[in-house]
């Protein structure tokens, strides 16, 4: 069997795909960046080689123009979606595998949790990595109108907010037929479920358009997932549980406890800064 690789996460903030030396012409020279740039590897290429089925479905952004950046080149076994920007949520056309699909009635969101629920399905006796990235709330606003309906009359909103509420209404029913479908399974205590928006809310616009609204995070939903209550964030918590992990080994090295000390006080000078 392989040897496991290590793992290093590098994040920087608020920075863009044109800001590496490589793609910007060179503006700005970075060259420990470019190196990684270099070996550009997409994580269904990876996966794939472990021997898992892989699927897009959604929205890739990429390979409109260029074919070598279609799904099916990058490491997706199978593909639903659109390569552009935005479709409209009424008359799309889709992608499958190379093919063109036309709009059937369907409203998209419905269509892309359709198309993931069934691949699931298809393969729940293998292990699998399926990428479902749905466009909504992306322009253009539209919505069901029975979804946008009690925004609308409220009187709280702006029509272009109560169309976004709406839209992501929609995609909430579609993750929760998601994880439904990996409970029937019986696969949810062995799926990692993670989410996450690319940019944020789109804000602006002016009088009936003004999208101003709250912004979102990240959630995520662990596989063998642990007890209610108290705990610290997950990355203070996996260093912890590093930390016991070394002590078992080492036996209570003086060393050990001074960093186990120096973590703590870390984290507590962590937890009160912004």
């Amino acid at each position: 069997m392989p040897a496991r690789p290590n793992i290093v996460l590098i994040l920087a903030d608020d920075m863009g795909y044109g800001d590496f030396g490589c793609f910007n012409y060179g503006t700005l020279e970075t060259r420990g960046l470019d190196r990684l740039a270099l070996r550009e590897l997409t994580i269904a290429e990876l996966l794939k080689r472990a021997g898992y089925a892989t699927g897009l479905v959604g929205k890739w952004h990429n390979g409109a123009y260029d074919s070598r950046y279609h799904p099916n080149q990058r490491g997706f076994d199978e593909f639903a979606g659109f390569s552009g920007g935005w479709q409209p949520y009424y008359q799309w056309n889709l992608d499958r595998n190379g093919s063109s699909s036309r709009a059937d009635g369907r409203y998209l969101t419905d269509v892309f949790t359709e198309e993931a629920t069934e691949f699931i399905h298809r393969h729940r006796v293998d292990p699998f990595f399926l990428h479902l990235a749905y466009n909504a709330p992306h322009f253009p606003f539209e919505a069901i109108e029975a979804d946008a309906a009690p925004y609308k009359s409220s009187g709280n909103f702006t029509p272009a907010v109560s169309q976004i509420y709406a839209m992501i209404e929609c995609m909430d029913r579609g993750i929760a037929r998601v994880l439904d479908t990996l409970d029937r399974s019986g696969l949810a205590d062995n799926t990692i479920v993670m989410f996450s928006s690319d940019n944020g809310p789109q804000f602006g616009g002016k009088g009936e358009m003004c999208t101003d609204r709250f912004n979102c995070g990240f959630a995520a939903r662990r596989a063998r997932r642990p007890p209610p209550g108290p705990r610290h964030d997950p990355f203070h918590r996996l260093a912890a549980d590093a930390s016991r992990a070394g002590q078992r080994r080492t036996a209570a090295r003086p060393q050990a406890r001074r960093n186990q000390r120096d973590a703590r006080t870390a984290g507590r000078a962590w937890q009160g800064a912004d």
